[in-house]
């Protein structure tokens, strides 16, 4: 896949390819901020910071999820078409 704007979402498989690979970044962020979350070795305000950017994060997941979710099922659709 070229880096051009056009060729990034020519189809819908290569969005769905785009959204499952930022899901996955998106959950790879996610799991380090819980971490760092648990460890609690940073200032008050560190962590204040750290749970806003986890319910983001969050939001962010649960977006993706439900992107994918389209996506397959307007590809199943094409295929029935």
């Amino acid at each position: 896949m070229t880096s051009t704007p056009e060729h990034q979402l020519g189809t819908l498989d290569d969005a769905y390819d785009l959204v499952a690979r930022l899901g996955e970044k998106v959950k790879d962020a996610r799991h380090e901020i819980e971490a760092q979350v648990k460890r609690n070795s940073v200032s008050s305000h560190r962590l204040d910071s750290l749970r806003l950017a986890l319910r983001d994060l969050n939001k962010i997941e649960l977006h993706m999820n439900q992107t994918g979710r389209i996506l397959d099922e307007l590809l199943t659709l094409r295929q029935l078409l």
